[in-house]
């Protein structure tokens, strides 16, 4: 991984919390909750704010790495836990283009190109732009 606040604060939540199922499954569910009401925000308001828009892109960015870092089997799942795909959308089709945090999914990620994730998927593959 190549973002080092993104590493450090992913190998400070699994030292600490590695061992207890049950607080990892919380943890998850804030991140899964952060990208949904992230996105929600993106979609149904209009915020005006060029910075706040990007706030909230880099929030749902941030969270759908550490989320796919900590979960067993990542966040690219066919039956992923949040709104992955208007997430995705979110990111991807803002204008202007946000490559950074696309480049971040793409190369920081960890399951997205297991065999077994959404990537098997064409609307994965193709919003990311492989």
């Amino acid at each position: 991984m190549s973002n080092p606040v993104l590493s450090r604060a992913i190998t400070t939540l699994q030292n600490q919390y590695g061992g207890n199922d049950q607080k990892i499954t919380q943890i998850l569910s804030i991140f899964a909750s952060t990208i949904d009401v992230c996105t929600a925000t993106l979609i149904n308001h209009n915020i005006e704010k060029e910075e706040t828009k990007i706030l909230v892109l880099r929030c749902i960015t941030g969270a759908l790495l550490m989320f796919d870092h900590i979960a067993p089997i990542g966040a690219f799942q066919k039956q992923e836990p949040f709104a992955l795909i208007d997430a995705i959308r979110q990111i991807v089709s803002y204008q202007p283009k946000q490559t950074a945090l696309i480049n971040a999914i793409k190369y920081s990620s960890k399951h997205l190109l297991q065999l077994n994730c959404l990537i098997a998927d064409t609307w994965l593959y193709h919003l990311l732009r492989f």
